[in-house]
């Protein structure tokens, strides 16, 4: 929310560069949004108005393949309605501060010192690196996921 009682949705886009180096990614800002509310609504006009301009249903641009969002669920709805076929993820760093918020919550009457809160919120964002970013496999990502709730329960 601004001053003036606005939201704003930002849409960025990823891809690939060109460069020395191959697998380098760019954001790529492609609008942005100015919305009375963060509902469903409105978040639907937002994305119908960006989906008839960027990708026409005359054109052959195909649409988004996924979209990251922070865990907005009428943002969700309105993304399942405009663009069904794309998948939904999480945020990495919306990922990160829930972890950091659970696990300090948690961790709180052990570690009061801002030096050992800084080790806590160091540990848990290997911990949560390791479900959201490093698990490649289902095993794996069991694995972690046992870490971390380990580790949340001392």
């Amino acid at each position: 929310m601004t001053n003036h009682s606005m939201v704003l949705l930002n849409i960025v886009g990823t891809d690939c560069v060109s460069g020395q180096v191959k697998s380098t990614l760019a954001n790529i800002h492609i609008t942005g949004v100015w919305m009375d509310n963060e509902n469903e609504s409105d978040y639907e006009w937002a994305l119908e108005c960006f989906k008839e301009c960027v990708f026409p249903a005359s054109s052959t641009i195909e649409l988004p393949n996924v979209f990251v969002t922070d865990n907005d669920k009428p943002l969700k709805k309105a993304l399942d309605k405009s663009f069904p076929q794309s998948d939904k993820l999480l945020c990495y760093v919306y990922i990160m501060r829930r972890f950091q918020v659970h696990g300090l919550s948690k961790l709180t009457s052990l570690y009061s010192t801002e030096e050992n809160k800084k080790y806590e919120k160091r540990e848990i964002a290997q911990l949560a690196s390791d479900i959201a970013l490093s698990a490649n496999t289902r095993q794996h990502l069991n694995v972690a996921i046992v870490k971390y709730k380990a580790y949340s329960k001392l």
